[in-house]
């Protein structure tokens, strides 16, 4: 209410406040009996509407038992308003005692721990005066653990607010309404409720206790558990009190704002009774919130010497005024329920009907306690109320939005809109306020008086009104100036001044140094010199640019936010996407709940992304970036490189030794230059942008992402040495390349996402069949060899891989591509296949090292696969000519063999002999999806395998053991495993979904015969299963920070087993296939471990060691024992690893699809 009187004194010792307390509620009204101090509990529910309390506003029923009790055992005060129907800055002001001209919080974009003095509020002024104070929920707009610290301990003794699953996950309806779908034990009321309870049930201090208890229900959303809303059948739910058209007498400037497009969506989906269904079944939800508090008080004992408040932040629309939510100047967004009720009080269940402020609680609440404190408190104890609940006074409230005001009395409501525009009801005939009397000269003198005493009520004597013309502020006083839509300019003050404008170009004249001054902008706005606040009013739109001066700035809108120089600080409201631009200085950034792009620029810049996917773009400065909720991505695109970008590490290295701190980042944008990136345990994307890049990824689902899938990018080469792979590339004729290590997918930049299998389906052949064959054994041993090439004078020598020395030399080919390939001729060594420049390609024999033979020029021809098509021993050549698509066979002895005719396909693959026939076979997939196979040796047809649309060919193998290969494929909808039988006899066997789950062919692990498959799950979990009747043979336990390095037969048992190697700690381990730890390597720091195959010819895969100063040895997989040392190495890379040790997770007799045909083409 109304008042300027100021309650002074020193507090007053505990006694001293009981006697007190008697004295103010005693004549014949209440008494209080027993001795002691009384505990004070304080319970606000959000966003809750009169119909609460005030039951004959509703002509429904509402289900509220426990705000009844409460009514009940204290006074209802039912025409109680809010200083701002908003929960931020009517929050502050009661909590402060003071009036949203005097704290500054208008709107909920200023923290209230930035306006407000923490030891002038309510809870801190008790715990000042001896009470033990806990806060616990939303008391204040915002959770109290995110103030400083300093100013939490300032206001309460312990503080929580529990914010987690408020509201579960409704997905079903654009309104966010419907039934919890969690246990109501995880929503945060219920457990802030049962923090209340457990407070109460165990304080046992010797100072009284103060508790103040906010529950966030009715806020929306309204999902609740199901029990509530069985309360109200839709069929049974009336709707409020409204009238059609009843926007059509009130002006154009609140017109405009209050026009809701909730409520069109609402009347559109005929939802309004299931939106008032959700919304009272949140009510009564947090009405049973509270009678777990009263029970709590009961059972402890302490009804009787505890004070109990309760009320609302402000009031609610349901439909009315066609309008949803709150934030309007009507008596449903403006009226709060409000109740007090005290111990032994005689006046119970009385209601009072006189007008008074929602301010008037702070000094009432001293009142009652007995405490006197020496702030000054804008309101009036309620406590004559208390007493005579049937009294009356002229007091009135004020309600205020920007710089609309509106006055209510007991008799009428009068408004006056920034514009000027005017409103004029009168309540008691008109509750509901339908007709619009400003304008009926009936009531002239009536709404002269009304202004009068608007302009002299202190929520607004300070205010300055014009329309039109010049405004001159106050010099030496703080100055709220509104100014309608027609003032010329505004001049302010010296001290702090609030300007609320509805023109974006208005001139404002600020004397430098004038204080910190505060505009509210409708519109975009460019803020003048010398004022250093600037915010977009909410309800005034989204789409609006607001930009700041040179000066040290905060500024708070929608949309997009220009800093410039400064130190600003810049905030984004609104759920919908926003741009902030710090500018120079070092920033404060803030994004919204929808999808941001925060841009730091120069300066050490702070940014909290909040809620949404947001992109972060730090700058040059060091950077502390958080991306706290969603997916956020940070940027280094537009800075010079290279950059190191450690997720897990929270930290990205620019260059000249900048440092920025990351938090909460789930992916990375790269510069142009040769990046590191470094994944966490999310699921991360990186996006390279040229150079040699590095990925690591990290425990989640990571993603490389590439340029546009298009002939701007073409894959060149994909080569992996087993724990890491190399993808060549170029874009626009630029070579890149990306090294990676924990990566399961690509994306692309039209938004194509391709898992690595996916990836590796683009490829375009096989060079190996089906790997029966060693690709390095030059000399026909039956063991593998090495083969170097020098990097200075390109020369390639093979050495023996039992160690005897030079095998071989091949000479030097420079400008010449050099690849080793299977037996060509027949002699059962491995050859080498050499392309000139000019096109030529010719073969030299792998023993000897003189020429087979010249197969011509094959300019324009694409090499998809070598292997077997004629059974005589000696592999051929298949090409793909392309212009025309034409696919035929090059004898390995040179000649044409076979043409297999024009095939405009996307796919041509090489798997091995699919018919049993003994001869090597073409697997097609056409354009629409379909997959059919030709025998090599003829051509022909040999069956098709469907449309296999959506289906990724994981690889081919013998899994049933019949001499033929069968087909595996994952169903990318629901990610279903299964084997098609090669020959074309169908569906073989399913291994059921296996979502976000890496397959591998693991050839036979149990050496049963058949061939088995290896499934790692997304929790890192890895089991075999056996590839002729699916199930489980072993389980392989949590294989979570271990890389799978290559898959071998290294004891000889017929059966393949597993070779890891931890990323932790570098320890390297062979598991057998069936189960079961084999052989342990030990701890291999900065030493590259390789898997060739059989090296000393005794029958079992052998293991190759590189060091990083260029040594290499070899040791038996089987028992350790040192084959060979191969001598300083520096200078000369080995060949195998970049062909071979790829071949290291694909076992003998298994074909997957080829990483990329480029690795064997050119």
């Amino acid at each position: 209410m109304r008042s300027l009187q100021g309650i002074t004194s020193v507090f007053l010792r505990k006694t001293t406040r009981v006697l007190f307390f008697i004295f103010l509620l005693t004549g014949g009204t209440t008494a209080l009996s027993g001795e002691g101090n009384l505990n004070f509990v304080s319970i606000s529910i959000d966003d809750l509407n009169a119909f609460a309390t005030l039951k004959s506003l509703y002509p429904g029923t509402l289900h509220t038992p426990n705000i009844d009790r409460l009514a009940n055992q204290g006074v209802a005060f039912v025409n109680a308003f809010a200083p701002v129907a908003l929960c931020n800055p009517s929050r502050a002001s009661v909590l402060s005692g003071q009036y949203p001209a005097t704290t500054g919080v208008h709107d909920n974009s200023t923290h209230w721990y930035d306006a407000l003095d923490a030891a002038a509020t309510l809870p801190a002024v008790l715990k000042s005066s001896g009470y033990y104070t806990s806060v616990i929920g939303k008391v204040f707009h915002t959770n109290i653990e995110a103030a400083p610290t300093t100013i939490s301990s300032i206001i309460a003794d312990e503080a929580t607010w529990n914010i987690g699953g408020w509201n579960g996950n409704v997905t079903d309806n654009p309104f966010r309404v419907g039934p919890l779908a969690m246990p109501v034990e995880d929503h945060g009321d219920f457990i802030n409720a049962e923090a209340a309870v457990d407070f109460i049930s165990n304080y046992d201090g010797g100072d009284p206790f103060a508790l103040f208890v906010g529950f966030y229900k009715p806020h929306m959303d309204w999902v609740v558990p199901q029990e509530y809303f069985d309360m109200y059948p839709v069929e049974d739910i009336e709707f409020p009190i409204h009238m059609t058209d009843d926007l059509d007498d009130i002006p154009d400037f609140m017109e405009r704002i209050v026009t809701d497009f909730f409520h069109n969506e609402i009347l559109s989906h005929d939802f309004w009774k299931q939106a008032l269904q959700g919304y009272f079944a949140s009510i009564s939800f947090a009405d049973a919130m509270l009678g777990k508090v009263l029970d709590a008080l009961d059972a402890n004992g302490h009804t009787a010497d505890t004070v109990i408040l309760l009320w609302s932040d402000h009031g609610y629309h349901l439909g009315d005024k066609e309008n949803w939510h709150k934030f309007t100047l009507w008596d449903e967004a403006g009226r709060a329920p409000l109740i007090i009720a005290t111990p032994n009080a005689v006046n119970t269940g009385a209601r009072v009907e006189q007008v008074v402020e929602l301010v008037d609680i702070y000094p009432t609440v001293l009142d009652i306690l007995g405490i006197t404190s020496s702030n000054s408190l804008a309101g009036s104890s309620l406590i004559p109320f208390m007493q005579n609940p049937q009294r009356q006074t002229n007091e009135s409230a004020v309600t205020s939005m920007y710089g609309s005001v509106s006055l209510r009395t007991n008799e009428y409501r009068y408004t006056r809109y920034e514009d000027g525009s005017e409103e004029l009801y009168d309540v008691r005939s008109d509750p509901h306020q339908h007709v619009n009397l400003a304008y009926d000269t009936t009531f002239a003198t009536t709404k002269a008086a009304l202004i009068e005493e608007l302009h002299t009520h202190p929520a607004v004597n300070k205010s300055i009104f014009g329309t039109a013309g010049s405004i001159v502020g106050n010099t030496d006083e703080t100055n709220i100036i509104v100014a309608g839509p027609y003032v010329s300019d505004v001049t302010g003050g010296s001290l702090d001044d609030t300007y609320f404008i509805s023109d974006s170009t208005l001139p404002i004249n600020e004397m430098p140094d004038g204080g910190i001054d505060t505009v509210f902008a409708t519109s975009s706005f460019v803020l003048p010199d010398n004022i250093e606040n600037l915010s977009l009013k909410t309800s005034y739109g989204q789409n609006h640019t607001l930009t700041g001066n040179d000066g040290a700035n905060f500024i708070h809108g929608s949309n997009a936010i220009h800093g410039r120089a400064g130190n600003d600080i810049l905030a984004l409201r609104f759920r919908t996407p926003g741009i902030v631009d710090g500018g120079a200085g070092n920033d404060i950034l803030h994004g919204s709940n929808g999808a941001d792009t925060l841009v730091g620029g120069p300066g050490d810049d702070t940014v909290y992304a909040h809620s949404g996917d947001d992109i972060i773009i730090g700058g040059l400065g060091s950077d502390f970036l958080n991306g706290q909720n969603g997916i956020d991505i940070v940027d280094y695109s537009n800075i010079p490189g290279p950059v190191r970008i450690n997720l897990a590490a929270r930290q990205a290295h620019l260059s000249d030794g900048i440092i920025d701190q990351l938090t909460s980042i789930e992916g990375a944008v790269g510069t142009q230059s040769s990046d590191l990136f470094i994944g966490n345990a999310a699921d991360n994307t990186f996006w390279i942008g040229g150079g040699d890049d590095l990925v690591a990824g990290g425990g989640g689902i990571d993603t490389v992402a590439l340029p546009l899938l298009s002939n701007e990018l073409i894959l060149s080469g994909y080569v992996t040495d087993g724990s890491t792979t190399t993808l060549f590339y170029q874009v626009d004729e630029v070579d890149n390349s990306v090294r990676f290590t924990g990566i399961e997918g690509f994306i692309f930049e039209d938004g194509q996402h391709l898992s690595l299998a996916e990836m590796t389906a683009l490829a375009d052949g096989n060079m190996v069949g089906q790997g029966e064959q060693l690709l390095f054994d030059f000399d026909g041993d039956d063991s593998a060899d090495l083969l170097f090439q020098h990097i200075a004078t390109n020369a390639v020598m093979a050495i023996d891989g039992d160690g005897t020395g030079n095998q071989v030399d091949f000479n030097p080919v420079t400008g010449i591509d050099v690849i080793p390939t299977l037996d060509l001729n027949g002699d059962g060594s491995s050859d080498l296949l050499y392309r000139r420049p000019d096109g030529m390609i010719y073969t030299r024999n792998g023993a000897a090292g003189e020429i087979i033979s010249g197969y011509g020029n094959r300019s324009g021809q694409t090499l998809i696969g070598i292997a077997d098509f004629d059974n005589d021993g000696g592999n051929d050549l298949l090409f793909r000519r392309d212009n025309d698509n034409a696919l035929f066979i090059i004898d390995g002895n040179g000649g044409f063999q076979t043409g297999l005719g024009i095939n405009d396909v996307a796919d041509v693959y090489v798997p091995g002999d699919l018919n049993g026939n003994g001869t090597a076979d073409v697997l097609l997939r056409d354009r629409d999806g379909g997959i059919f196979s030709r025998e090599g040796a003829s051509g022909a047809v040999i069956t098709g395998y469907g449309d296999r649309s959506g289906q990724v060919l994981l690889g081919a193998t013998d899994f049933d053991g019949d001499g033929d290969l069968d087909l595996i494929f994952k169903r990318l909808t629901d990610e279903s495993v299964f084997v098609i039988d090669g020959a074309g006899s169908g569906f073989q066997l399913g291994f059921g979904p296996r979502p976000n789950s890496a397959i591998t062919l693991g050839g036979d692990l149990n050496g049963n015969g058949s061939f088995d498959l290896i499934i790692r799950d997304s929790s890192g979990n890895m089991q075999a299963r056996d590839g002729v009747t699916g199930g489980k043979i072993t389980s392989y336990g949590d294989r979570t920070g271990q890389d799978l390095l290559a898959i071998a037969d290294f004891d000889g048992d017929n059966g393949q087993d597993l070779l890891f190697r931890s990323t932790e700690d570098d320890r390297v381990f062979v598991i057998n296939g069936d189960g079961g730890f084999q052989l342990g390597l030990g701890t291999q720091i900065d030493v590259d471990i390789h898997v060739l195959g059989d090296l000393n010819g005794n029958g079992t895969a052998d293991i190759l060691y590189v060091r990083q100063d260029g040594t290499s040895f070899s040791r038996d997989g089987e028992n350790l024992l040192t084959i060979a040392n191969y001598g300083d190495r520096t200078g000369q890379q080995l060949i195998n690893t970049a062909y071979d040790q790829y071949r290291a997770l694909v076992p003998e007799g298994v074909w997957t699809p080829p990483i990329s045909a480029d690795m064997f083409s050119w």
